[in-house]
């Protein structure tokens, strides 16, 4: 029997469940194709995107759809993003498949396209005979090499960046915020940002959970996926709502010529009013 909501399937229970089913590996990604789908949250376009991905260590992830209630569409979090930056955050170095019920968008074709091993990446359809890679559906690519950028995204090294020894932070629960910032600080250091430079950022709920955002760049820009996003698939994958934050510490660098402070403090204003949001300084 399939589990009712298993975010992250270890790989000997991947192979129990495959040998259950009478499924070859790439079979299981596509029947927990359902079981995503069921946990998708499109309020926007009731359109559920649910798919399953393998990394390279033979773990599964689970990706959804995430739409945000009164914020442009851009602010979407699609499935192959959701599967994506899940292995990130469980620390995978590369993916092997990703099953989806329909042809991937051109938009996730290109984010797929910054991972490292991208053109040998197998895309699982059930409406398709035949699997397909990564790089004939994107037969005319354009990515890291083009920028010169010769590491990947999973397969990128950790950012050397730090904090100031003093922290410009609330009085009030000073310690809480405290280990927020540092939370923060470990999300950056694990930011892919070849192009526009590395941040990150830490949620913590009421309850106390703390879900990390490492950013994660892209080639051709608009495919980025910010900080909140990424902690946002943290925060859905403990259970938890971005409705449940009660304080966010981002950190990136001063002077930069982009920053996630004015697009996250949009959101949390109407989906998180009565979160408390810091923004420290990377050196």
């Amino acid at each position: 029997m399939l589990p009712a909501a298993p975010w992250i399937i270890e790989p000997a229970r991947a192979l129990e469940l495959a040998k259950e089913l009478g499924d070859t590996p790439d079979e299981l990604l596509i029947d927990l194709i359902t079981i995503a789908q069921s946990l998708a949250q499109p309020p926007i376009s009731k359109y559920r995107v649910g798919e399953a991905g393998r990394a390279t260590t033979g773990r599964i992830y689970l990706g959804i759809n995430v739409e945000l209630v009164g914020h442009p569409l851009f602010q979407t979090i699609h499935g192959e993003q959701f599967v994506i930056a899940a292995m990130l955050l469980g620390g995978e170095v590369g993916v092997e498949a990703i099953s989806m019920p329909a042809a991937p968008c051109g938009h996730c074709r290109q984010f797929m396209w910054e991972v490292a091993g991208a053109d040998k990446l197998l895309i699982v359809n059930p409406n398709r005979p035949i699997d397909q890679s990564l790089a004939q559906l994107l037969p005319f690519p354009f990515g890291p090499k083009d920028l010169g950028v010769e590491g990947a995204l999973l397969a990128h090294r950790t950012v050397d960046v730090r904090l100031p020894e003093k922290l410009s932070l609330p009085r009030k629960h000073r310690a809480e915020w405290e280990m927020l910032a540092q939370s923060a600080l470990k999300a950056a250091r694990r930011s892919y940002a070849p192009y526009s430079g590395p941040a990150g950022m830490a949620l913590q709920t009421k309850s106390g959970l703390v879900a990390l955002g490492p950013y994660i760049d892209n080639a051709a820009f608009n495919p980025s996926l910010p900080s909140l996003q990424v902690a946002l698939v943290s925060l859905i994958q403990q259970g938890a709502r971005l409705e449940d934050v009660q304080r966010v510490v981002l950190v990136e660098r001063p002077g930069d010529l982009k920053s996630q402070r004015l697009s996250t403090e949009s959101v949390l204003k109407t989906l998180a009013p009565d979160a408390e949001m810091v923004t420290l300084a990377l050196e």
